[in-house]
């Protein structure tokens, strides 16, 4: 019985050895199949390792080229930072300098605008007084001129005079000169003693008597005859006759009415003025006033405040027969 169990177990035994063959070249090719699967998977395996460590070399390589930039960048900024560093000093230095330089730029400025304006002064003061000096010598110049044009025209005036007085009759040359009751003239002669034309020329002459010598005055110049002109040299005359009113118009035609006769009274005062321009504009006067007294020859005359004219007539004065404005 144990015999036959164990020739069983062997049986079964060979048996399973009989297709031992094809297990183990199922399992030698299963094996090989794990084999190439390991393979495939070392293979894989390998790969992936040398793509992780192609990774970590370009990621190594990244993170080196960063900290080298980092390390370059953070040496640029310090670089940066120190230049700055420096410049901010050196900017302070060179203010500090200038500020130094300048102060005493300023210093020496003021200094110099103090004696500047000193000097500006003291310029001012001589500028003004210098000022003065010449308008005072431009004044003294000015009044040498103005002198010495006024001496020039002095010199080239015309001068006219009266030559000489005569009483007439202004009703015949035959008729008396002077008649009690009859009227009275009279002729004035004058010449130009100048050495230019008296232009504009003319004799106002007025003849009056008794109460009329107490109304001597100067005439308003109106009414007055024409204008002529006077050459150097020239002699001419003019004529009066004592009238009503001498002032109303002498030397203009009257009525016959107008004239009034001689009273018997002295003395006779023939009075006026002779007016004229020269060539520069200048205004001339030339009066005169003269008493006759009936003793006398009829040309014989006395310039009134003479001592030969009467005293009561003494206070006429001469020059006020002349406007203001005018020269003798």
């Amino acid at each position: 019985m144990y015999y036959g169990k164990l020739l069983r177990q062997i049986a079964d035994a060979i048996r399973q050895l009989t297709g031992l063959p094809q297990d183990l070249a199922g399992i030698s090719k299963k094996i090989d199949e794990y084999t190439k699967t390991v393979g495939a998977a070392n293979e894989c395996e390998q790969q992936e390792e040398k793509v992780r460590q192609e990774w970590r070399k370009e990621v190594l390589a990244e993170y080196k080229q960063a900290e080298r930039d980092k390390a370059t960048k953070d040496d640029r900024h310090y670089r940066v930072q120190n230049s700055l560093r420096w410049a901010t000093w050196l900017a302070f230095i060179a203010a500090a300098i200038y500020a130094c330089v300048a102060y005493q730029q300023w210093q020496e400025l003021t200094l110099s605008n103090d004696i500047s304006m000193s000097n500006f002064r003291r310029a001012r003061i001589d500028a003004s007084s210098q000022l003065k000096q010449f308008m005072a010598q431009t004044e003294i110049l000015q009044n040498e001129l103005k002198a010495t044009e006024t001496q020039f025209q002095m010199s080239e005036r015309p001068v006219v005079v009266v030559q000489g007085l005569a009483l007439v009759s202004p009703i015949s040359p035959k008729e008396p000169a002077m008649e009690v009751g009859h009227p009275l003239g009279v002729n004035i002669t004058y010449i130009n003693v100048g050495k230019s034309v008296a232009l504009r020329f003319n004799a106002n002459v007025h003849l009056v008597f008794g109460a009329a010598n107490n109304d001597i005055h100067a005439d308003q110049m109106t009414n007055r005859p024409s204008y002529s002109d006077l050459g150097p040299g020239v002699q001419n005359y003019a004529s009066a006759v004592a009238r009503k009113d001498t002032y109303a118009g002498e030397n203009v035609p009257m009525k016959p009415g107008d004239m009034i006769n001689w009273d018997g009274t002295d003395p006779v005062i023939a009075f006026g003025e002779l007016t004229y321009y020269d060539r520069f504009g200048n205004f001339y006067c030339t009066p005169f006033a003269d008493a006759h007294m009936s003793n006398r020859p009829v040309d014989i005359w006395s310039v009134l405040g003479d001592s030969a004219a009467p005293s009561e007539h003494k206070k006429h004065i001469v020059g006020d027969l002349c406007p203001k404005q005018s020269i003798r």
